[in-house]
């Protein structure tokens, strides 16, 4: 009898086992759903994180860039910058006489405390690579020169060029107000935003444009290679 008994049980604790095993199995199942279901909602997540880590080094940083500038672009200043004073506004954004007022991914702007001189770095980047061209623009006074390197970001160098076109007066006026090529005019070269550079003819106190009018504005735009020339004429 003791024996039947036994077996019974025995038979019993089996089908419990089994009832219990049987009634895990969707559990597992939706357990491993779940997973799956959160880690499809992370793939997003991270491509955007991906994305925008990428867009981020699609840049070099403008100290970076300044620190490689040579300290003569300050020459044409009032007050120069030594080199004591690089080191200062690179750690500190601020020197005894300047002081970094504009930081973004494709400007650096540094002014004299006596307000007297700006000069504000621009990298314009080429569209597929790390490579560029940087600017220096420097504001002294009522003048405004522009200095050109390209950028190789491979050794991290500087290399001076003269990309920028070359005009004559000529380019300025109406074909009947013509001046002859032996005119050497002064052009300036100014930004007038991160991509686009105004190129004007200085005429104030040129007897060649006493009688001549100023009919056309030139803009050199960035394409991620070289400029696209736009010429505007100035509608009276």
């Amino acid at each position: 009898m003791n024996k039947i008994v036994l077996i019974h049980m025995i038979i019993f604790l089996f089908a419990c086992n089994q009832a219990n095993k049987n009634s895990d199995e969707p559990q597992k199942t939706k357990l491993e759903s779940n997973l799956k279901r959160d880690a499809l909602k992370e793939v997003p997540n991270k491509l955007e994180s991906s994305k925008n880590n990428h867009s981020h080094n699609d840049y070099k940083d403008m100290k970076l860039l300044f620190s490689l500038s040579p300290l003569s672009i300050f020459d044409l200043t009032n007050d120069g910058l030594t080199l004591s004073e690089k080191k200062e506004l690179l750690q500190k954004g601020e020197s005894n006489t300047w002081k970094i007022i504009e930081e973004s991914k494709t400007k650096l702007a540094v002014q004299n405390k006596n307000l007297s001189s700006i000069v504000t770095l621009y990298f314009l980047k080429h569209k597929d690579d790390l490579d560029g061209v940087l600017f220096s623009e420097v504001e002294n006074g009522q003048n405004t020169i522009l200095h050109s390197w390209k950028y190789f970001n491979e050794n991290k160098t500087l290399q001076e060029t003269t990309i920028l076109k070359k005009y004559k007066a000529s380019d300025f006026v109406s074909s009947e107000d013509k001046l002859p090529d032996s005119y050497k005019p002064i052009l300036h070269y100014m930004f007038i935003d991160d991509q686009t550079i105004e190129v004007s003819v200085h005429t104030w106190m040129e007897k060649e444009f006493e009688n001549r009018e100023i009919i056309n504005r030139i803009f050199l735009k960035w394409n991620g290679l070289n400029f696209d020339e736009k010429i505007e004429r100035i509608s009276n």
